[in-house]
């Protein structure tokens, strides 16, 4: 299994961390986006979409990251990812979905360029920090799950892509 992935890029860490709680092995192919290598032919075969992560699976090639994180739990279902209840499983869906469709986009690289010209790495970290904020309980999960070894384990900084 090959994960086409960006260190910083939070829609990555997502799928990183899935994996890394499934306990599935996964070679990381970094794709660098402030380099625009997500341009090239050659990862644009990959995903014509050119953004990250994208997981390929044998012959499957997989977009955008709640799309893999459903594949994963579905083609590996232990441990499962999502509660039982239904009600219980809506309610983390909802959650995933602020992060991914409603905060992470205003901190997705394409916009903070045409935004600002390119911010640096520290600017993009407040940026996403000050959006968290109106999401409390979210930033609470977030900190008691970077606890867990699969998160650590996922975050950017102990990515094989990283740069200080």
């Amino acid at each position: 299994m090959k994960l086409y992935s960006f260190f910083r890029s939070s829609a990555a860490f997502r799928v990183r961390i899935a994996l890394n709680l499934k306990q599935i092995a996964y070679e990381t192919v970094a794709v660098h986006l402030r380099r625009n290598d997500q341009s090239k032919p050659d990862y644009r075969a990959v995903n014509p979409q050119g953004l990250v992560p994208a997981l390929q699976d044998s012959g499957l090639k997989l977009i955008q990251s709640l799309a893999i994180i459903e594949y994963l739990d579905e083609v590996h279902p232990d441990p499962p990812l999502l509660p039982k209840d239904p009600a219980d499983r809506a309610r983390v869906r909802a959650l995933a979905e602020i992060v991914a469709c409603d905060i992470h986009p205003i901190n997705n690289l394409r916009v903070l360029r045409y935004l600002t010209h390119d911010l640096s790495h520290e600017e993009t970290a407040i940026a996403k920090w000050y959006n968290l904020k109106s999401y409390p309980t979210l930033v609470r999960i977030f900190e008691n799950c970077m606890r867990l070894d699969p998160f650590i384990a996922a975050h950017p900084n102990n990515q094989p892509d990283y740069e200080a």
